[in-house]
């Protein structure tokens, strides 16, 4: 029943581009139809509004969230920083047993892990602040593009002998020439924001490292240049429209737009360029490694208590083998604690779900001078037009919806 009302409600729709086969509302009701429950369908009704019309029961729900959670926590875990932690923690556990068993005490190990808490949940509000700046930056940026873009576009002038008119003498290809010229400057601009991130301790203290920051300052300062001759550019155009009878006071407040972005990629800029704290970062990294040797003793302690309680009561070498996985659980938590730190330093990781879209953002920046464009094919006579009545899918907003989501969605863990 819900297949045939979304089959007739999508018969009703206007023509859209092909999607892929397998992201396709038509390949789900297929998968439907042939006994497979899906779970869930999205389609657009009359009024161009989005609707769901199968959802996923709560159960379902809590069970692919579960999921989804179990593969985001093995993902921060499985890192080099894990596994040698883990060994240490080992390590130490069995050679304090055998070696230093005089060494064992009996001390608070809540005390010593404060010393790793501390800077690993100050270095993930840091980095989750910076994000937030970074995702403003880029947010106004895109903003302050396309109003730069709708003035040289669709704002009109008065003529001689004439209220309006005065786009008439531009020359011809003078909007072409500004997409153009933003449509590059949006290339730079992702470009120079994916690139991987530098500032890293071996870019200052290895040979190879220092190889690696100038070939990455190299790259950054190419795509920096570019964009910065792409921003005065546009405020040249700004000045053609002038000597076309353009207004100075509408002229002053494209060069205004001009200016905010000059401003915002400069945040851009230092969000990228500038991390937090190589100290506080290089401190929790070592002292993760360290901290299964450190509380050994402790650990060694508990071994060595005759206590029933123990699972497998006064076994040694049981005692033995929960007292080191005990240890190495502690090691693990902080590792992962610190994974998620390094994942947030870099705003613009193409692969992490916590960092800033910047395909789909700049996909939307592009989507948007093509829709102006449009409205301003459509002629003036049209803009008290009621909104609801526009119920046209853009070709390229399906291309939008597919690449939306960060490459981690692609993982071999999807399911």
């Amino acid at each position: 029943m819900v297949a045939t009302f979304a089959a007739e409600a999508l018969s009703k729709l206007p023509p859209q581009k092909p999607m892929r086969k397998e992201h396709s509302v038509s390949h789900l009701l297929h998968r439907s139809l042939s006994g497979h429950r899906v779970c869930c369908i999205l389609f657009r009704g009359h009024s161009g509004h989005t609707r769901m019309k199968q959802e996923p029961s709560r159960l379902l729900g809590y069970l692919l969230n579960l999921y989804s959670a179990i593969i985001v926590f093995l993902a921060h875990l499985i890192k080099w920083d894990t596994g040698c932690a883990i060994c240490i923690s080992v390590l130490g556990v069995v050679l304090c047993d055998r070696y230093g068993v005089h060494v064992a005490m009996n001390f608070n190990y809540g005390l010593v892990s404060f010393g790793i808490v501390f800077p690993i949940t100050m270095s993930i509000s840091q980095a989750y602040t910076r994000r937030e700046k970074a995702l403003t930056a880029l947010l106004s940026f895109r903003g302050y593009a396309t109003a730069l873009y709708t003035g040289h576009a669709a704002w009109q002038w008065a003529a001689p002998g004439d209220i309006v008119g005065g786009r008439k003498s531009l020359p011809t290809g003078h909007v072409d020439s500004v997409r153009t010229l933003m449509s590059s400057m949006y290339s730079s601009f992702e470009a120079y924001m994916l690139m991987p991130r530098g500032g890293h301790a071996r870019h200052y203290y290895t040979h190879c490292g220092l190889r690696e920051s100038r070939e990455l300052v190299r790259a950054q300062a190419q795509h920096g240049w570019r964009l910065e001759r792409a921003l005065t550019r546009l405020v040249l155009a700004t000045e053609r429209l002038k000597a076309h009878g353009f207004p100075s006071g509408e002229a002053s407040r494209l060069h205004q737009y001009a200016q905010k972005l000059q401003v915002e990629w400069q945040l851009v800029r230092s969000v990228k360029e500038y991390q937090t704290p190589h100290a506080m970062r290089s401190f929790a990294r070592v002292y993760i490694l360290l901290l299964g040797g450190i509380l050994s003793p402790y650990f060694v302690y508990l071994v060595h208590q005759q206590n029933d309680a123990w699972p497998g009561g006064n076994s040694h070498a049981t005692r033995l083998v929960f007292a080191t996985l005990f240890c190495a659980t502690v090691a693990v938590m902080m590792a992962g604690l610190f994974s998620v730190s390094l994942e947030l330093e870099n705003p613009f990781r193409p692969t992490s779900i916590d960092a800033v879209r910047v395909r789909h953002e700049m996909k939307m920046a592009r989507l948007a001078l093509h829709k102006i464009d449009r409205e301003v094919a459509k002629g003036g006579e049209l803009w008290d037009a009621p909104l609801e009545s526009d119920v046209e899918h853009d070709e390229d907003e399906d291309e939008v919806e597919e690449n939306s989501l960060p490459a981690a969605a692609t993982a071999p863990f999807v399911v």
